[in-house]
């Protein structure tokens, strides 16, 4: 409960008194199961590393972000198999923070990391809703590496992602019409880097199409 409002009161002042007592609050948790010898509790792991999470968001410290991926790291290997709720919560925070110190410091490894955990959460999600928010992070993130390093297998990727999406969804549904555009922007990004119309005339069938 403690920990609960003190997220609670950081949304509502976000002084950083507050994030630090939600820092140290999770903290103590997390080192008094440890002195206990008790099995790590995944669910304080996880909102101790989003706190430090926020806390780089806001305040830029290098040392939070990579304590929050050194967490994340280590409540993953934890994890039991065949706990998918604790396990893609935990790749998807893990893939998030290793973007945000992507954009800190352009370091592609932590790119990569975060496409291999979007990935490993999409095959072993066992909630489709879930699945499907996390398919198009991985679809977008393939999209952003692409720009980065030039790769037409990673347009490829983000196209037959979305493509499944569009398959999966719903004739006049809004998921259809997300999955729609999507992959006509996934067509775009790709005619950006091989100059090939075909891409853009999909694009606009498929937009004059919702």
């Amino acid at each position: 409960m403690t920990g609960s409002l003190l997220i609670q009161n950081f949304d509502t002042t976000r002084t950083k008194s507050d994030i630090d007592g939600m820092v140290n609050f999770f903290d103590s948790i997390c080192q008094r199961n440890k002195s206990n010898n008790a099995p790590l509790d995944l669910k304080i792991t996880n909102s101790l590393a989003i706190t430090l999470l926020k806390c780089f968001q806001w305040y830029g410290d290098l040392s939070d972000i990579n304590r929050a991926i050194d967490i994340l790291d280590e409540a993953l290997l934890a994890c039991p198999d065949g706990d998918t709720k604790y396990k893609n919560l935990l790749l998807n925070n893990f893939a998030s923070s290793s973007l945000e110190r992507f954009t800190k410091l352009g370091d592609i490894a932590d790119f990569n990391n975060a496409a291999i955990a979007y990935q490993v959460a999409v095959d072993t999600s066992t909630n489709v809703n879930k699945c499907a928010s996390i398919t198009y992070n991985l679809g977008h993130l393939l999209l952003r590496r692409l720009h980065a390093l030039g790769s037409i297998d990673d347009a490829d990727r983000a196209l037959s992602i979305f493509q499944a999406a569009m398959q999966n969804s719903p004739d006049g549904s809004a998921e259809k019409a997300e999955s729609i555009i999507a992959r006509s922007r996934a067509l775009l990004h790709r005619f950006w880097h091989l100059q090939d119309s075909q891409d853009v005339n999909q694009a606009i069938t498929l937009l004059n199409g919702t």
